[in-house]
């Protein structure tokens, strides 16, 4: 079968919200599993132009919520001393090396994730005497509009615990941004992308959601919930897959704009903007046609 292209920025700063599963949704990963994806996301994280925005280490699965670098503003000398810093080279040879090869390299979201993914499996195989795939298909990615749409991606994200029944609460989970940040350990984790108010929706959304499943006037405004005052926010309690299926996330106008750079791998009938359904302001762009 066909792949389907994937949709990244070129040239410039993007988010985007990432998932990968284990092959055949197994459940892999423990404490010790998590602790150690961890750290190789961690790891790659300072030596690829990406920032950790957010993230959460399922069984089965991770997610995580990232901000792409434009390849433009980086520098040689930040190249040298990445690559230098997290492979222990003299920073001599890595200025003999093609930096305009590794600066694509390093601000390439796929090139990122494959790096972790492959990182982790070698570690996983070796530790269990194992042979074979670890993780499944193709890791999913939506790209985000930063603002409102990246709120509410990083928010749901952050519930996933909750909507599998872990916890009642997102920051009760281990394995979650949310969890880090309230425990001082999450100086890795930036919010770039969103201003205070921004930042207020998110916490609305991951306090108001996993306390009763029910937002008052204030917190249903802060979360761009429609509907009436008191209203069951069930869809923030259940999978959302605008969220994990759609290929971009954010207002109108940003989704029309990422049909126009991306025309020639979409369907016509999917020029339109859809609405993502239970969220004010924000639509996403579903379908990609199969790469050749």
């Amino acid at each position: 079968m066909a792949r389907t292209r994937r949709m990244k920025v070129s040239g410039e700063e993007a988010y985007y919200h990432v998932v990968s599963r284990t092959v055949g949704g197994e459940f892999y990963l423990g404490d010790v599993e998590k602790e150690r994806l961890l750290q190789v996301i961690r790891s790659y994280g300072r030596l690829y132009f990406v920032e950790i925005l957010g993230f959460c280490l399922m069984s089965n699965h991770f997610h995580l919520v990232v901000k792409t670098r434009s390849c433009v503003d980086v520098t040689d000398a930040e190249i040298v001393e990445r690559v230098s810093s997290h492979y222990g080279l003299d920073p001599e040879v890595v200025r003999g090396k093609d930096l305009a090869a590794l600066r694509q390299k390093l601000c390439d979201l796929s090139e990122f994730v494959r790096s972790v993914k492959l990182d982790f499996s070698r570690w996983y195989n070796r530790k269990n005497r194992r042979r074979g795939y670890f993780w499944g298909d193709r890791f999913k990615s939506v790209l985000l509009e930063g603002g409102v749409a990246l709120a509410q991606c990083l928010a749901y994200v952050e519930l996933n615990p909750v909507r599998a029944g872990i916890v009642d609460r997102p920051e009760a989970y281990r394995w979650n941004s949310l969890s880090f940040r309230l425990a001082g350990r999450g100086d890795f984790l930036s919010w770039n992308g969103m201003d205070m108010g921004d930042v207020r929706r998110y916490c609305a959304m991951v306090y108001q959601v996993s306390k009763g499943g029910r937002l008052d006037s204030t917190g249903r405004e802060q979360g761009r919930i429609r509907g009436d005052a008191g209203e069951p926010v069930s869809l923030w309690r259940h999978k959302v897959r605008f969220f994990t299926d759609g290929l971009v996330l954010g207002s109108k106008a940003f989704v029309l704009d990422a049909y126009e750079r991306f025309s020639g791998c979409i369907h016509k009938k999917e020029r339109r903007a859809h609405r993502a359904a239970g969220v004010e302001g924000v639509f996403s762009l579903r379908r990609l046609t199969a790469a050749a």
